[in-house]
């Protein structure tokens, strides 16, 4: 994760509701005449911003923008003055983020590569022109969700039952020495997406989701392990299956996972008896896949922790208790939601999913009704340069900047 910097020329907003309308008479955004979307971005480093000479905002910056609704991000880029400009914006709530990668001059003046990131959810109409403050990339990795894959074949396709079992994720060893996954815990946070998992309105849970001291959750899983057991060596990575078999027999597009390191096994799905399993540690039993029907959802990878020892500090309208992982334990974090333009409207995603500590925003990219060819596509971690042999991964801790969708690669981390 990233080292907390000093932020300067920040005025983000946080929206949490549905779109709003222009008050007042005259022509609303869009139309000839009126403002554009516009998005400043300044750098949260005042001394690495110095150096590149980027005080005064930072240049040549891919501004995405998707307005609540829509299924296609729009994307500019920010001139001199670090400002990027959609003159033909409408009025409404908008996901906008921003990614930055320095050239080979720009690195040479701060002796290494580096990329940058952020993004926010905001309210065009309201104001015109918005603020993003960009975070470096962490300069000492350690263990990184590298890979999520949470495609699944259309019910209609598997017998008319979902099936989740060719899912799988990668973590990867970004650092230069070898470390060790034994106790290292993975786990969902308390979903939200429109509305909160409880299907309340997203101020009832802004409290959890805005919260740093930790992230809420009631489903985690351990890797097995007494300490040194399960190495990983420099540049290398470890492919974890939800169920390690062959899945090529269910549908012809999913993965033979039956050589994975690791098995995550919900009840009642195939073992694979030759590969570890992750041990269920958490208040309720890792039941499903990944996120790919749930809409949005937060995953971690974390130290060790006596979850026993930590006290319940929610419970939800059924009655469930989630603990508060502390911050400090973790490691990484992924983000992420689907876009569904038509129900976005009805029920907005809560802002943010989680406190920008953790994941400045969320990669959230239009997955349902794509077509055959998202099938071919999984979350994946941008590479940011090569060092003696080591692929080092984007960590900007800003899943919209630092994933893409690419063709799948379990047990890799080439593009």
């Amino acid at each position: 994760m990233r080292t907390m910097a000093a932020v300067f020329a920040v005025a983000l907003i946080a929206c949490s509701g549905g779109e709003r309308q222009i008050a007042g008479p005259g022509d609303g955004p869009g139309t000839p005449g009126t403002p554009a979307l516009t998005v400043r971005v300044g750098l949260a480093d005042a001394d690495l911003a110095q150096t590149l000479g980027w005080e005064g905002g930072v240049p040549g910056v891919e501004v995405h923008a998707l307005r609540n609704g829509e299924g296609t991000y729009e994307t500019a880029t920010t001139n001199a003055d670090g400002e990027a400009r959609f003159p033909g914006a409408l009025a409404g709530r908008y996901r906008v983020y921003a990614e930055r990668t320095l050239n080979d001059s720009e690195a040479a003046l701060v002796g290494t590569r580096r990329a940058f990131g952020d993004g926010n959810t905001v309210d065009f109409g309201v104001q015109s022109t918005f603020d993003l403050t960009l975070a470096a990339n962490d300069e000492s990795p350690g263990l990184l969700i590298s890979e999520m894959n949470d495609v699944v074949p259309a019910p209609w396709e598997t017998g008319g039952s979902g099936y989740a079992g060719g899912q799988y994720l990668e973590v990867y060893n970004a650092s230069d020495k070898t470390l060790y996954l034994d106790g290292k815990l993975f786990g969902r946070a308390y979903r939200f997406g429109r509305k909160d998992y409880s299907f309340n309105a997203c101020s009832a849970s802004e409290s959890i989701r805005e919260d740093p001291a930790g992230i809420y959750t009631r489903e985690v899983i351990e890797f097995p392990g007494d300490g040194t057991d399960y190495p990983v060596a420099p540049g290398e990575v470890k492919l974890v299956a939800l169920s390690a078999i062959d899945h090529t027999a269910v549908h012809p597009w999913l993965f033979d996972l039956s050589g994975a390191d690791f098995e995550i096994r919900p009840s009642g799905a195939a073992d694979n008896p030759s590969v570890p399993n992750l041990i269920n540690v958490g208040e309720e039993p890792w039941r499903l896949g990944f996120s790919a029907l749930t809409g949005a959802a937060t995953y971690f990878l974390a130290d060790p922790v006596d979850l026993e020892a930590l006290p319940a500090l929610v419970r939800d309208h059924t009655g469930r208790d989630y603990i508060r992982l502390p911050a400090d334990a973790i490691l990484d974090v992924i983000s992420k939601a689907s876009v569904y333009p038509d129900s976005d409207i009805e029920f907005p995603p809560c802002d943010p999913m989680i406190h920008d500590r953790f994941d400045r925003y969320e990669a959230a990219l239009v997955e349902i009704g794509e077509g055959a060819g998202i099938t071919n596509l999984s979350y994946q971690r941008l590479v940011l340069r090569t060092e003696g042999g080591i692929d080092l991964l984007q960590d900007t801790n800003t899943s919209a900047a630092d994933f893409i969708m690419a063709p799948h690669a379990p047990g890799s981390v080439t593009r």
